[in-house]
Order: C-alpha cells, then structure tokens, then sequence
C-alpha cells in the first residue's frame, strides 16, 4: 500500500508515471496508482487530469480547492476504501464509478465544509456505493446521475441540490439538511428517518422495500406512487 501523488502542473493522461510521485510536491516517476494505493490530489499537482484506462484503487482524495479538471472519459472507476472530494473542480462523467466504503464530497466526517470553492460535478454517471454518501449539494450536482446506494449507511447531505436517479437497495438512514429533491426514486432495500426530514419527489416514486421513521415525502402533480402493503411505516 502507497501513497501517490499526482504532481502535473499541466494537462495529463492518470496512466503516465511523469504524472505521480511517492510524495506531495516530490519527483514524479513512480508507479500509477494500483488497487493497494491512495490517489492524492493537493496544491502540488494543478494540471487537469485526463483518466486513460479502468482504474481500481484503495481510495481518491482531493484536499485542495484547485480549479483542476479530473475526466473520467467512460472508463470504469472503483474505489476499495473511503473517498474524499473536498476540492474542487472536479468532474468525473460518463462513467461507471463503485464506491465499496464510505464517500463525501465537501463533508470532513463530522460537519458540511464551506470550503469548497468550485462546483463538483457528476455527469451522466452510474454511481454504487457501499458505505456512507455523504455530499455538500449546492457544490455537488448529481442531478443527471443514477445513484445506488447498495449498502450500509447513511445519506447526509446539505444545502439546496437535487438528485436525479436515486434508488436505496441497501440498508440506509437519511438526514437532511434542507428538504430532498428527487426525479426518480426508488426504495428496494430499507430507507430509515430517525428525525424529522422532506422528500420532494418531481417523477415516479417506487417503493417495494421499506421506508420508514420521521418522513414527509412530498409528491408533485406529475409524481406516481407505487408502493407494497404495508412497506410505508
């Protein structure tokens, strides 16, 4: 297991061993990034970064607010362990990405940062994870996703912001800061409220798991509700 750093100040391709060094700032020429390895993105690597191959890695994190682009490009992205995007400027898009710990995004594990200063952006993805989503909405848009939650924990998010395609298969509480949007919703796992929260559902709602606790979900004219005897508690 290693640390890598990526150390472009210019435009680069992520499989490009120029790119990454075994130390913030240090000299480049180690290995990219491998299934063992944390990917670290901070103030001494400002180059955007163009993903050329399937990456499989232990985590990403980007520590900085760095208007730096990172581009997916359609190749699959999976991470083992916990991953962190309280940068910004980041972009991953047209993708499959697998989340199999936790992963936030302008959240520091205890409290929403204000620190990010350029918008993330999720665009056109398929996005599965297992653990803990936890995200800062008004500067992460997920509103053209399909996002899974397939595992155990929790939803957490802050400020305005909208999901476009969110479906609960795993075993996951909720906590809202402001009122959830949602396009498409879909429970076929457990989807629990230990407070008072909002869902505003704009699309079809299918609830054929169970979604329970101190909930209000609020449907629009143009909503549908199709659910299982019983799974509402």
């Amino acid at each position: 297991m290693a640390n890598r750093y990526w150390v472009s100040s210019i435009t680069g391709d992520w499989n490009d061993t120029n790119n990454w060094s075994a130390s913030s700032g240090g000299v480049s020429g180690v290995s990219v990034p491998g299934i063992n390895d944390d990917a670290i993105f901070d103030t001494n690597g400002q180059g955007n970064c163009n993903v050329d191959i399937n990456i499989h890695i232990k985590s990403i994190t980007f520590t900085d607010s760095i208007n730096r682009e990172f581009h997916t490009n359609d190749f699959d992205i999976e991470f083992d362990d916990f991953s962190n995007i309280n940068g910004g400027g980041v972009f991953l898009s047209d993708s499959d990405i697998t989340v199999n710990g936790h992963f936030y995004s302008g959240y520091d594990g205890s409290s929403f940062a204000s620190s990010m200063t350029e918008h993330t952006d999720f665009e056109t993805c398929t996005i599965t994870i297992y653990g803990t989503l936890a995200i800062n909405q008004s500067l992460t848009n997920l509103d053209n996703c399909f996002v899974n939650l397939a595992g155990t924990g929790w939803l957490l998010t802050a400020q305005d912001g909208n999901f476009g395609n969110l479906t609960i298969s795993g075993d996951y509480q909720g906590d809202f800061e402001v009122p959830l949007t949602i396009h498409n919703f879909s429970v076929t796992g457990t989807f629990d409220f230990p407070s008072d929260n909002i869902i505003s559902c704009s699309g079809p709602a299918n609830i054929s798991g169970t979604l329970s606790g101190d909930l209000t979900l609020s449907l629009s004219s143009t909503s549908t509700l199709a659910y299982t005897n019983n799974n509402i508690d």
